[in-house]
């Protein structure tokens, strides 16, 4: 599963939690996340509501002088990788 396959304590991202809490407590978050999955198939809930990410550019050098000298990363909810 995609959630195992993550770094465990990484940045938490915009809902706050990171990979380990996900993977520590699979056994409850397990069936609530593949049934929010099932309701976003179905149409009672939507991608939306967890598709919030953030571009930042990292500086690849210690002068920026063109764009290709930034690195972007982008901050997304656990809940959006899985």
């Amino acid at each position: 599963m995609v959630q195992f396959d993550m770094k465990s304590f990484k940045a938490p991202s915009l809902d706050g939690y990171q990979p380990y809490f996900y993977w520590s407590q699979w056994y409850m978050m397990g069936p609530i996340m593949c049934k929010f999955i099932k309701d976003i198939f179905e149409g009672t809930s939507e991608v939306i509501d967890i598709n919030h990410s953030y571009i930042v550019l990292i500086s690849k050098v210690p002068t920026l002088e063109y764009l290709h000298q930034f690195r972007p990363i982008g901050l997304c909810n656990v809940n959006c990788k899985i």
